[in-house]
């Protein structure tokens, strides 16, 4: 399981390096986190002295819990990001609509 964790948590990285020009936040944030999780797949003592410093049993459910808060954030910067596009959308539907009656109204 550990060597499906790291070749999964590298792909995440590459994934992320390759798509780095087209998105701001998301690439460097996969990055990072994705360092992280190799560390703690290759060192899980770590990830559980810190899970015990932080009240949480183990540290596999540390970092449970820190990809469901790091999915949510992206959820919300995806729901952001379409909101952005859709209005992008109207407004250029509304000006293609005007443009399209001002050359009927011309002729």
């Amino acid at each position: 399981m550990r060597y499906f964790l790291l070749l999964f948590f590298l792909f995440l990285m590459l994934f992320a390096f390759v798509q780095r020009g087209r998105v701001r936040f998301f690439p460097g944030f996969l990055i990072i986190s994705s360092i992280f999780a190799i560390f703690f797949v290759l060192n899980p003592d770590y990830a559980t002295s810190l899970a015990n410093q932080l009240g949480v049993g183990r540290g596999s459910d540390l970092l449970l819990y820190f990809f469901v808060m790091a999915g949510l954030i992206v959820f919300v910067f995806m729901g952001v990001t379409i909101k952005k596009l859709s209005d992008n959308l109207t407004e250029l539907a509304r000006y293609i609509a005007i443009k399209e009656a001002y050359k009927k109204t011309s002729e």
